[in-house]
């Protein structure tokens, strides 16, 4: 998915016995292959899921990466 200038993918991750779910946000412009690149971990916590919200917020700071 592309949203101004932006990906989004959804990712899974094992933590412990768990499945976490996530979505990950990236430039949509190419990178040449190691480059650094800044990283921006946002969670609500546990009162929230992650379409509550944060996605305005991620998708600027992968746009201005």
């Amino acid at each position: 998915m592309s949203r101004s200038g932006v990906n989004r993918s959804d990712i899974a991750f094992g933590s412990g016995s768990s499945t976490c779910r996530a979505w990950l946000y990236r430039p949509a412009t190419a990178v040449e292959p190691g480059t650094a690149r800044p990283c921006v971990v946002m969670a609500h916590g546990f009162g929230a899921t992650r379409d509550a919200s944060l996605a305005p917020y991620a998708e600027r700071f992968a746009a201005a990466a």
